[in-house]
């Protein structure tokens, strides 16, 4: 039987975002801190900066944003 597929937070994905986002670390040490792949953190980084133009997000597409399978679970 495989691995079972670890589940993330909104607040947890924000957290790691906004560390990456002030770049007092590199990707790398982000990464180890939180056991986390680079790829996995570029990728939430790239969706929250994608979603950070819009001038006011609905309830729905924030919550569909963080929960999205596809991009959002490791």
């Amino acid at each position: 039987m495989g691995k079972k597929r670890r589940r993330f937070s909104a607040e947890f994905k924000l957290k790691v975002v906004l560390e990456a986002l002030k770049e007092r670390q590199d990707l790398n040490e982000i990464a180890q801190k939180h056991q986390l792949h680079q790829n996995q953190i570029s990728t939430w980084k790239s969706a929250f900066l994608a979603q950070a133009h819009e001038p006011e997000p609905d309830t729905a597409s924030r919550t569909l944003f963080w929960n999205e399978n596809i991009f959002f679970t490791n």
